[in-house]
């Protein structure tokens, strides 16, 4: 209960402090800040493709703020950006999810498709549960992609990267 009001407390502080735009999911100053007027947009983009922002003494994922705006809490695990644009701070486009789904929802450039220089063959292993699990080897690089498509969509649902 104690935790509850705390949030609360938290978020209501980032109501007075932040305007958000839910439609292009900017967040911006209310008031004047020492290095900030009102009207402009908060936080500043970090080099791990995050916006923060300093907020209730700390710095702070905006994504985590617009959540805790939104929702009167703050979130009880990861913030993933659904569509994989780490900018992209819509509220409709950020969702909780486990540790794992967040790493599911990674751009992967290679797609769960690796060369094998021993065995001379494009191979298919995605993690699953916190295990390597392998779906074949093959000559064709892309027989490999679609097997690789396939076991990504069968084992990450809706957690999968859409990129």
């Amino acid at each position: 209960m104690q935790a509850e009001q705390q949030s609360e407390r938290e978020a209501e502080w980032c109501r007075q402090v932040f305007d958000y735009e839910p439609s292009t999911g900017i967040l911006r100053w209310k008031v004047n800040r020492a290095n900030a007027k009102a009207g402009a947009e908060a936080g500043t983009l970090h080099r791990d493709g995050y916006r923060v922002v300093r907020a209730l003494g700390k710095f702070r994922r905006v994504h985590r703020v617009i959540w805790l705006m939104s929702y009167g809490e703050w979130p009880k695990s990861s913030v993933d950006h659904i569509n994989g644009d780490t900018t992209d701070n819509r509220i409709e486009n950020l969702r909780c999810v486990t540790v794992a789904q967040n790493q599911w929802n990674r751009v992967k450039p290679n797609g769960g498709v690796f060369w094998h220089k021993t065995n001379k063959r494009w191979t298919v292993s995605l993690q699953v549960n916190g295990r390597l699990m392998h779906f074949g080897s093959f000559i064709d690089k892309s027989a490999a992609a679609e097997v690789a498509a396939k076991a990504i969509k069968e084992h990450h649902g809706e957690y999968a990267s859409q990129q």
